[in-house]
């Protein structure tokens, strides 16, 4: 899988399809526009739209109790250093909403240069990394995460980042000696508990590049540096919240750590095994029939809410294609996966994303409220979109070069993913207004 040098890092035919992805991520973020999806918490996935549009666009005053929750800064700790990028795009004279929808587009496309790079890494030509940047595009997770703005637009890129690093680590030992500190920060940042995905790099990283004894003093090093770099974070953006945790650190451990899911809602049981590797491997590629659940208002006193969500193993004739397109990419993934076993690269990269499949199944299986696991998606697709990305190199080797073919083949598969999540998204706007929302 290592790299032979490719010229030209960034084609044309992959710059056009990164500017097609975020015309056409615009078009749903506008559909939904029409309804009051913006404006409400859990409306669909469980996501806090109103959340994020308030925190990055008002003034502190305005925030709510609710958007600025304690749990959200233990959870999302530099998320608001994104707010002035967004107060940027606002002086330009982008509406609030579409300030924030222009972030998560950014990001967006952040997230499609990174994959772009993974696929340049297994030395595929232009004309198929364009295509799978397409289909990257059109998967039921990066349209959902850029146009529902939370805090998994800007997960997909760093974890997809810490993906990468490992390819290109692996195939270079011993550089990168700032971004190997600086991802933990980035990751830590948009979601504490991403910072495992970082770790996970580092020591699929060491332990297949360098002898035991250094690859363990390295990761030592790696711990001490990350942490202190977080942690003078932390002290400058939160210097009294941290001086009080200085001051007790017992309690502010314990308040740490009963930030977590809420109590279980007995009246929705909680998504099984079965369904969280259905939501892994099926519905965070191509988009099934959306569900409806009927969650609790935010007070007792207030009507139950109906949540659009991916739930259920209900297809249309597109998107069951579309389906079966994604895993057979996955399949020949993990054949390309287990032929990169004979070396070092290849298990490096067989480690990171086992490590992260298994830690996302294991995790959010216990982890997770009233089944909503679609939520978590932003977490667990880069790892499964990088095994398909592997899956689209062992086409191409199988193919003996027939470029075209299998890029026109890709191709398709992204036209009819990318039309099957714009008619779900539309269902679920649809579902939203009827609801009277």
């Amino acid at each position: 899988m290592q790299n032979t040098g490719v010229e030209n890092r960034l084609p044309l035919f992959v710059i056009l399809a990164v500017i097609a992805s975020a015309f056409f991520w615009a078009a749903p973020a506008h559909m939904l526009s029409g309804s009051q999806v913006y404006g409400h918490y859990n409306l669909a996935f469980d996501f806090d739209p109103s959340r994020y549009v308030n925190l990055l666009t008002a003034n502190a005053e305005a925030w709510s109790a609710r958007d600025a929750a304690s749990e959200f800064w233990i959870k999302h700790p530099f998320y608001l250093l994104h707010r002035p990028l967004v107060q940027v795009l606002m002086t330009v004279g982008l509406s609030p909403l579409w300030a924030v929808l222009g972030l998560s587009i950014l990001l967006g496309v952040l997230s499609l240069l990174v994959f772009d790079q993974i696929l340049r890494r297994l030395e595929l030509p232009p004309t198929i990394r364009a295509a799978g940047v397409l289909l990257f595009a059109s998967s039921a997770t990066q349209i959902a995460c850029v146009v529902v703005p939370d805090a998994y637009a800007a997960a997909l890129p760093g974890i997809l980042l810490a993906i990468w690093m490992v390819m290109s680590r692996a195939a270079s030992p011993g550089g990168w000696p700032v971004q190997r500190f600086m991802l933990p920060v980035y990751l830590f940042g948009v979601t504490a508990t991403n910072l495992v995905f970082a770790a996970m790099a580092e020591f699929a990283v060491q332990m297949t590049t360098q002898p035991l004894v250094r690859a363990v003093r390295n990761l030592v090093i790696w711990g001490v540096v990350s942490a202190a770099l977080i942690a003078a974070l932390l002290v400058a953006l939160y210097p009294h919240d941290m001086l009080g945790a200085a001051s007790d650190p017992i309690q502010a451990l314990k308040s740490v750590l009963w930030v977590g899911t809420l109590t279980p809602d007995k009246t929705i049981p909680p998504a099984s095994l079965l369904t969280m590797l259905e939501t892994m491997f099926a519905f965070s590629l191509s988009a099934p029939v959306p569900s409806v659940v009927m969650i609790p208002g935010a007070t007792a006193a207030l009507p139950q809410i109906p949540m659009h969500d991916f739930r259920v193993f209900d297809y249309s004739a597109i998107g069951f294609v579309a389906l079966v397109g994604w895993l057979t990419l996955l399949v020949l993934g993990l054949v390309g996966l287990l032929r990169g076993l004979r070396t070092q690269q290849g298990v490096a990269i067989a480690m990171a994303l086992g490590f992260m499949l298994a830690f996302n199944l294991a995790f959010h299986v216990y982890f997770q409220y009233r089944g909503s696991v679609f939520l978590y998606a932003g977490h667990f697709f880069p790892p499964v979109a990088v095994m398909a990305a592997v899956g689209i190199g062992q086409l191409h080797r199988l193919a003996r070069g027939q470029t075209l073919a299998i890029a026109l083949a890709i191709l398709v598969l992204a036209l009819l993913n990318a039309a099957n999540t714009f008619a779900q998204m539309d269902a679920i706007r649809a579902g939203i207004v009827a609801g009277g929302y």
